[in-house]
């Protein structure tokens, strides 16, 4: 082959490779920067739950939501004063609101019973048709059927009740005591599309996948900083106060 001819096909071949394709999908963005913060940026979520517990309850989250002072809540369905949750949240759509997923009711003075209508001898009852009163009762007796059938039912009671939902969350952490109820509570998160709150709490478990298709995952170590990460808390205008983890752990200890 003429040695102009080769050349000419090498130079074509080296200017393809450094010519991006037009059809390449562009760069993902963090979580972060779809928050119009960079991308390296630590953010913090700072969340109230048991909204709908109680009337009390209710009214210190509302004022700490119209006030800012905290940015997300999320919400007990079983209990008696949902109804007034409901109605705050159909006059702010916008606002930032889960399901705060209960397994159990852990007061002796105010009871709550399961959304679903669970047969008699169901292990989410107790003997006078509440929830479990403890978490170590959930996690040793749940059957993982009594468990979808009510956690479905707390998030569907929600739904149609008009309240725009933005992630989910378990109350005491009784749905991430034992791998086949974390496994569950996966499957809520893959089945609404909705992210989910995991903590430390988890970590001792096994790893487990997460769903096909899910982007939820199990921490498997705990990372240890040298210095306390710095974080931005969500909500703030760019360039504003940030707080450590540090000092954030010690306002939350002395409040």
């Amino acid at each position: 082959m003429n040695k102009a001819i080769v050349a000419l096909l090498l130079s074509l071949l080296a200017f393809a490779a450094a010519v991006p394709s037009q059809t390449q999908n562009p760069p993902l963005k963090s979580v972060a920067e779809r928050l119009g913060y960079p991308a390296n940026s630590r953010l913090l979520i700072i969340h109230a739950d048991d909204f709908g517990m109680s009337h009390s309850v209710n009214r210190a989250i509302i004022e700490a939501l119209e006030n800012h002072w905290v940015t997300s809540a999320s919400i007990l369905v079983p209990c008696p004063w949902f109804p007034e949750v409901v109605r705050w949240a159909k006059a702010h759509p916008d606002a930032d609101l889960g399901i705060h997923l209960a397994l159990n009711s852990e007061w002796t003075t105010l009871r709550w019973g399961p959304v679903s209508a669970q047969p008699k001898g169901s292990s989410l009852l107790d003997p006078d048709g509440y929830l479990p009163l403890t978490t170590e009762y959930v996690a040793s007796h749940a059957k993982i059927s009594d468990v979808e059938t009510e956690t479905h039912a707390q998030i569907e009671k929600a739904k149609a009740a008009g309240i725009n939902l933005t992630h989910l969350d378990t109350h005491m952490g009784a749905i991430v005591t034992t791998p086949d109820l974390i496994q569950a509570y996966l499957g809520l998160g893959q089945a609404y599309k909705l992210p989910l709150l995991l903590d430390n709490r988890a970590e001792s478990l096994p790893c487990l996948p997460a769903p096909t298709n899910s982007s939820c995952t199990l921490p498997t170590t705990t990372t240890k900083c040298k210095e306390p990460p710095t974080i931005t808390p969500i909500g703030a205008p760019n360039g504003g106060k940030t707080i450590s983890t540090s000092s954030a752990a010690r306002n939350s200890r002395n409040s």
